[in-house]
């Protein structure tokens, strides 16, 4: 269950147990603010009379069980109501109160009153039970109040204590935790939140790939407001919040809400996105990328089809677009990747060959021709001479161009792949190659280059111009000499 004050939770004020999080609204909408320190301790070893860590078992009879959400979610926590419960808290009276307990123990009461007027009448109530011990702080906002505090009781029990009105439900909330079983808790509960956002990831994943046929021009099935993607994108919801600060995950979700047809949230939704993590440049390289899609849909991430380390079969889309090599741009599931294919058309190696094979890799860019970068790579195996390969990308095309989202998909990475096809389009080797800090570096500079260069239609004869500048400065021989370490 998760209690909320406005639309965001820039101050947040307590986390308990059982996944409430009590947050209030934006920074500039809180009119008043006072904490309050004290070493004194909180005088509330019990709870109505339910000591902090007692026993379901004693007490079962007087208990009903009572369905939450939180139990759905973790069956180790019990909900209760008391039979014949006298519904107050001193001297105020509550609409309701649950007891929560965790493997048999309880930790939790949460009460509610469906009066706002009742706020401070409960402070004060709780304040003439727990004396004025606890660390404390009050905010007030326009959409409601906060009040928590937080200590040991006597005997060193650490209670948590958290107030809340929220005018837009017009209700109170009381929720009293204690945190004795809170290491157990939590070692708990990122294992089963990183299971369950996996599942959810997985399920949306299927749904994408069962309505998404993926070649030069996309086909979406069932999409829309209450279409299969829909479905899709609410799983990838679900797991981002389950992990709110992986930026890849938020950014798939958004990719999965325009698949939706919701093309106008996806764009604000990607445009906040992009504002709050300005390091995070495929957001805004994929916002350039929309606004130039004419026609069609760019989902960004789930426009390519998966490549992965394990891949023994080449997709039917690279199989028609690689001719010899190319830069693509590819997801391992929900992350972006840059993928580097090469076609033997000369039908050099075999896949007996290349289980010896040693690849290395460099990427060269230099100011004085910002809008070209180039990977080369180094094959060596046992008693053949090395083999080079070079690939040229040109930075300044549109940002919605495939080649575009390849190079800015490499500038995130720590590796590449790299992907080797017969004349049978047949796949002969496919390494992962890991990025030396000098590359990365590189990397940064095509980085800023992508982010800073305005991107244009270009023609072809554009384009081998800007080629030919680089080649005609160094040959094979010469980048081998400069950017390799001996033989």
């Amino acid at each position: 269950m998760r209690i909320c004050i406005g639309r965001a939770a820039h101050l947040v004020v307590l986390v308990t147990m059982v996944t409430i999080s009590l947050s209030i609204g934006r920074a500039d909408n809180v009119f008043s603010y006072d904490p309050h320190k004290s070493e004194k301790p909180i005088n509330m070893e019990a709870f109505k009379g339910l000591k902090w860590g007692c026993d379901i078992e004693s007490y079962k009879n007087f208990f009903v069980l009572h369905k939450r959400d939180d139990d759905r979610e973790d069956p180790d926590i019990k909900s209760y109501t008391r039979r014949e419960d006298e519904l107050k808290i001193e001297n105020v009276v509550v609409d309701e109160i649950e007891y929560s307990f965790y493997k048999g123990k309880f930790f939790c009461s949460i009460s509610r009153v469906r009066n706002l007027a009742e706020f401070s009448r409960l402070k004060e109530a709780i304040i003439t039970l727990i004396g004025d011990g606890g660390i404390r702080m009050e905010v007030n906002t326009d959409d409601g109040s906060a009040w928590t505090c937080k200590g040991k009781t006597p005997s060193g029990k650490e209670i948590q204590i958290a107030l809340v009105s929220r005018k837009k439900q017009e209700d109170v909330v009381l929720n009293i935790n204690y945190l004795g079983i809170e290491d157990e808790f939590k070692s708990k509960r990122p294992v089963e939140e990183e299971g369950r956002k996996d599942q959810l990831i997985r399920e949306a994943l299927k749904i994408i790939e069962s309505h998404l046929e993926i070649n030069e021009n996309l086909t979406i099935r069932s999409s829309g407001d209450e279409g299969s993607m829909m479905q899709a994108y609410r799983c990838l919801k679900k797991s981002s919040d389950l992990e709110p600060n992986n930026a890849y995950l938020r950014y798939a979700t958004i990719c999965a809400l325009r698949l939706s047809a919701q093309f106008a949230s996806a764009y604000k939704e990607m445009t906040d996105f992009s504002q709050k993590n300005p390091d995070f440049a495929l957001a805004k390289f994929t916002l350039a990328g929309w606004k130039e899609e004419v026609e069609g849909i760019a989902p960004a991430v789930f426009r390519y089809p998966e490549c992965t380390p394990g891949m023994t079969k080449l997709p039917p889309l690279y199989a028609r677009l690689v001719k010899t090599c190319v830069l693509l741009p590819a997801r391992e599931g929900i992350y972006p990747r840059a993928v580097l294919f090469l076609k033997d058309n000369e039908a050099y190696w075999t896949k007996d060959m290349l289980k010896d094979a040693k690849v290395e890799i460099a990427i060269v860019h230099e100011s004085d021709n910002p809008q070209l970068a180039a990977i080369y790579l180094r094959t060596l195996l046992p008693g053949k001479k090395p083999d080079m390969q070079e690939c040229l990308g040109v930075l300044s095309l549109p940002k919605a161009d495939s080649s575009i989202a390849a190079w800015s998909y490499l500038c995130l990475q720590d590796f590449v792949d790299f992907v080797v096809i017969d004349n049978q389009k047949e796949i002969i080797l496919n390494q992962r190659i890991r990025l030396s800090e000098g590359t990365k570096k590189t990397l940064s500079e095509v980085k800023r280059v992508l982010l800073t260069i305005e991107g244009r239609k270009l023609s072809n004869q554009e384009v081998l111009q800007i080629c030919g500048k680089f080649q005609n400065r160094y040959s094979i021989d010469d980048i081998e000499q400069k950017f390799f370490p001996p033989k």
